[in-house]
């Protein structure tokens, strides 16, 4: 069940609140106003809502295909502090050839071709050697820097992501939320070099090469928004949109009427007089 609701509509449209977001899967459909879908190549690698989870599938072939759930939107706000998770699955399957992938749980930054952040759990093959590791990566104007990576011993858990506004910092985890908990902590991150602009989850798999993933091999479940502020965010700048929907309708001409003739130089302390 997609959760994304507005909870509150002042007059005029001029606030709006909403509810934190969540997605069990359940309905098997990618056809969602939660979701944004971005797939490097779907003939190789793509994401597929089925038996109640998100799974990550793939073709065997040596091909970075990316496949990446993104909110659609919507997004958090940094001058709040936030936390979000999510059940994952990545299994080890038993196969001779080289082979690697990964399932991860980030945050694009704007822009998002450039910047994000994520943690991920992912499996290996290198000839006699086999391994599952947790790793952590982000990128900022396309700089890319290697946070860590460690052993992992399960199959499956729950990725942790949080961040505390008061210190800019983020956390990310497979044990649990804030500084307490934090694998990696990255400070400076969405204040400092992403200038406070709004981030948006996402959800999906990166890197997968020369390896074929069936159903029930990777896969994400139950995404759920703990804490944070929910803005909409709207990428075009488009001339009479006052309320930043994407869209200039009736409620833009509210706000413009409840505003009809004010002064803001002769009256400026009328509510409606905000400095730029």
């Amino acid at each position: 069940m997609k959760k994304l609701i507005t909870i509150c509509i002042l007059a005029a449209m001029a606030s709006v609140a909403y509810a934190l977001p969540s997605d069990d899967f359940n309905d098997n459909s990618t056809d969602t106003s939660l979701w944004s879908l971005y797939q490097d190549n779907p003939d190789n690698g793509w994401l597929d809502e089925t038996n109640e989870r998100l799974e990550r599938r793939s073709r065997a072939v040596n091909d970075n295909a990316a496949a990446v759930y993104f909110a659609n939107g919507w997004g958090f706000s940094t001058a709040d502090s936030f936390s979000f998770k999510a059940d994952f699955y990545c299994s080890l399957p038993s196969r001779p050839e080289y082979y690697e992938f990964n399932i991860a749980l980030g945050l694009l930054g704007i822009p998002m071709m450039t910047n994000n952040v994520d943690i991920a759990a992912g499996s290996y093959v290198t000839g006699s050697k086999v391994g599952e590791y947790f790793s952590c990566d982000k990128n900022t104007d396309g700089n890319h820097v290697s946070e860590g990576e460690k052993t992992r011993s399960q199959n499956g858990g729950i990725l942790y992501i949080s961040y505390d506004s008061n210190v800019d910092e983020l956390y990310l985890s497979d044990t649990g939320y804030w500084a307490a908990n934090a694998w990696v902590t990255i400070p400076g991150l969405l204040k400092g070099e992403w200038d406070g602009a709004v981030v948006k989850p996402y959800l999906g798999g990166g890197y997968v090469y020369n390896i074929a993933l069936a159903s029930g091999e990777a896969y994400f479940d139950n995404f759920v928004v703990d804490s944070g502020t929910i803005v909409q965010v709207c990428e075009y700048a488009l001339a009479g949109d006052l309320n930043n929907d994407c869209k200039v309708d009736l409620n833009d001409f509210a706000i413009m009427a409840s505003n009809w003739l004010i002064d803001c130089t002769t009256n400026p302390g009328n509510p409606a007089c905000v400095h730029k």
